[in-house]
């Protein structure tokens, strides 16, 4: 049991598994799929500012 202010010496973490890794390859958008859907917002706008942050940051 852990008493505040102390150091646990015991390796708590040792019985904790990793979680498994999906090994399966994600499809990714081309040139001809991302320039309508950037072309789709407004970034001379707050909003379409925003939108368009997002959406660059989601295709990176």
């Amino acid at each position: 049991m852990a008493v505040p202010g102390r150091i646990h010496e015991a390796n708590i973490l040792k019985d904790l598994k990793p979680p498994k890794v999906r090994k399966e390859v994600v499809n990714t958008l081309n040139k001809e799929e991302i320039h309508p859907l950037l072309n789709v917002v407004n970034p001379d706008t707050p909003v379409g500012s925003r939108h368009y942050a997002i959406l660059i940051t989601f295709l990176d």
